[in-house]
């Protein structure tokens, strides 16, 4: 089932922090040629240049395959992270290997991916970062050859008062190892979680600026359109009433006609109503949950079609909220899942509080949407019905976003669609 929430940013932090990663290992590729030659050239160290090459090559290649990999799959930025950074500190390994092993006074190294990891990824696949680190490390003292190690060995205790200080202190770097790692993803790992935070409050922000600000243009049409309107409805009503008085003393069988005029457009003068409570910021009031869905199934077109459920037990429950905007807002949605669904089709709307929300689910079963209609559904004038205005799902939206409550989308193409509409809602009372 496709599920979209109308009340989150649509930025994808991981991806972005997988993109910064990737840059980042072409610096690291670089780091290692540099460290490899200064370990030939100045510290005498013995390189077989040929597996140093070969680790390069599949870096870059790995990087490359990554580049493309993210673009054209949904594969996870996590776990294709953890990979990238897995695989570095292996071949990294493998340089050291190849280059001194234990001997080698670049083994610091292992720090950079780590501290990359710590930046990129979560803080569990970062531990176990760490752990791979620490037995790469210690595998070097069993991977390297016996012969090199007994000879420089035996060259420092020449040196050394204490036998096995060299020993001692490639173990000591071991260890040194292992803390800066913990110490540097317990605080980079905190300050990118930090970071990712902002970030995601960020792009909330900028998403309920933007629709604020489409609300408010809304808002502004929708109280213009009911001050020009509340005129000539009046004018209609009156010239109703005065032919349907004629009809009658004519015995006309076209006064129904003209009564049915004025019923329409006292309808009509109630939706404007509703809408201009709901624009001008209505005050929440003290209503009991029978009263708030008789009024949202009041006078609706299709209200036989529309079963409500879990009433049996909040239909005396008081709360308190706006009515005018919560009417609207639902029979908003009541409205597009009469118009999703086949003529005869039911429209369920369920009822339930949430410790102090009250939720309402609106559930039809017609044709659904597909993942990429879902993402646009809540957005201003898109609409996939021939005559749609596209506001209906957007309205609803908003009014929860300004009542401090969200909007979630679940949607399955050929088996329908459910909207769960969720608001604060103060319990003054259950009786």
């Amino acid at each position: 089932m496709n599920r979209s929430r109308v009340d989150a940013g649509a930025l994808e932090p991981s991806r972005i922090q997988l993109l910064s990663l990737l840059r980042l290992r072409w610096a690291w590729v670089l780091v290692q040629v540099g460290a490899t030659a200064v370990a030939a050239a100045l510290l005498g160290q013995e390189v077989r240049m040929i597996y140093v090459a070969a680790v390069v090559v599949a870096t870059v290649l790995s990087n490359l395959a990554a580049l493309g990999l993210q673009r054209r799959t949904e594969m996870s930025s996590d776990r294709l992270g953890t990979f990238l950074v897995a695989l570095d500190i292996v071949l990294f390994t493998v340089v050291l290997h190849f280059t001194g092993g234990p001997e080698n006074p670049f083994g610091f190294l292992y720090l950079v991916p780590i501290a990359l990891g710590a930046y990129t990824l979560a803080a569990v696949r970062m531990w176990l970062l760490v752990g791979l680190t620490l037995a790469c490390s210690a595998a070097l003292f069993w991977l390297q050859p016996e012969a090199a190690m007994d000879a420089h060995a035996h060259h420092m205790m020449g040196h050394s008062p204490k036998g096995g200080a060299y020993a001692s202190h490639l173990q000591g770097m071991w260890i040194a190892l292992g803390v800066a790692a913990v110490f540097i993803v317990g605080f980079v790992g905190r300050l990118s979680s930090a970071l990712r935070e902002r970030d995601a409050q960020l792009g909330n922000m900028r998403a309920s600026n933007e629709r604020s600000m489409r609300m408010a243009s809304l808002t502004t049409l929708a109280a213009g359109a009911a001050h020009e309107l509340a005129t000539p409805l009046g004018t209609i009503a009156v010239v109703s009433k005065e032919l349907g008085r004629r009809l009658k003393s004519a015995h006309s069988e076209l006064e129904a006609e003209a009564v049915l005029i004025r019923q329409e457009v006292t309808r009509c003068r109630e939706i404007l109503d509703r809408l201009s409570a709901s624009v001008g910021g209505e005050a929440s009031s003290e209503q009991s949950v029978g009263e708030v869905v008789a009024a949202i199934v009041k006078d609706f077109p299709a209200s036989d079609r529309v079963t409500v459920t879990g009433m049996d037990a909040l239909r005396d429950s008081v709360l308190t909220l706006p009515r005018a905007a919560v009417v609207t807002a639902v029979r908003a949605l009541l409205q597009n899942a009469v118009d999703a669904s086949e003529a005869s089709a039911p429209v369920e709307l369920n009822l339930r509080l949430v410790e102090k929300s009250v939720e309402m689910t609106v559930t039809d079963t017609g044709a659904g949407m597909d993942t990429t209609t879902l993402e646009h559904a809540a957005e201003p004038f898109f609409t996939t019905k021939p005559e749609g205005r596209g506001l209906g799902l957007f309205l609803a939206a908003s009014v929860a976003e300004q009542l401090g409550g969200s909007m979630q989308v679940a949607s399955t193409p050929g088996q329908g669609t459910s909207v769960r509409w969720q608001i604060p809602a103060n319990i003054a009372r259950s009786t």
